[in-house]
């Protein structure tokens, strides 16, 4: 194994005990810190007052990208794509233009439930013109592999 691959399989390993870890505000504290070192045009958005965060936990300038994280300690089904809705048609409101693509990103250790696949789809047929894509833990990897090691 060469220096680079032991670093890599290191990384895929600490990505992978850091999700065990963290749920809630923890897991989108740490998905913000990857964003903004994978991403220089990444904002974080901080929830204001009434208004909220405007069902965004993260945006990208360049990339027009709104994203929502969905870390709780249990993921049940229907409450997951109960939030996938209402956290999208929220966005889509709030960010209008401005929302090219919407990543759902969460923190479970499995395939997504079949209710949340739904909802996604069913997304994705009402609007077609948007982006929407699942962002877990092979999505998140893929963004920390890509990093400088440096």
């Amino acid at each position: 194994m060469t220096k680079e691959e032991f670093s890599l399989c290191h990384h895929e390993l600490k990505l992978e005990v850091e999700l065990y870890r963290r749920t809630g505000k923890s897991f989108q504290d740490f998905f913000e810190q990857i964003m903004q070192k994978a991403d220089a045009s990444f904002l974080m958005v901080k929830p204001m007052g009434r208004e909220g965060d405007w069902k965004a936990d993260g945006y990208s300038l360049r990339s027009a990208t709104v994203y929502q994280c969905y870390a709780p300690e249990k993921m049940t089904g229907a409450e997951a794509a109960r939030k996938v809705e209402e956290d999208f048609e929220g966005a889509r409101s709030c960010w209008q233009d401005k929302m090219q693509r919407w990543v759902f990103v969460w923190s479970s250790h499995g395939p997504l439930p079949p209710q949340v696949v739904l909802a996604l789809a069913e997304l994705r047929s009402r609007y077609p013109s948007l982006r929407i894509d699942p962002m877990g833990r092979e999505g998140l990897w893929a963004v920390v592999k890509g990093l400088s090691l440096g």
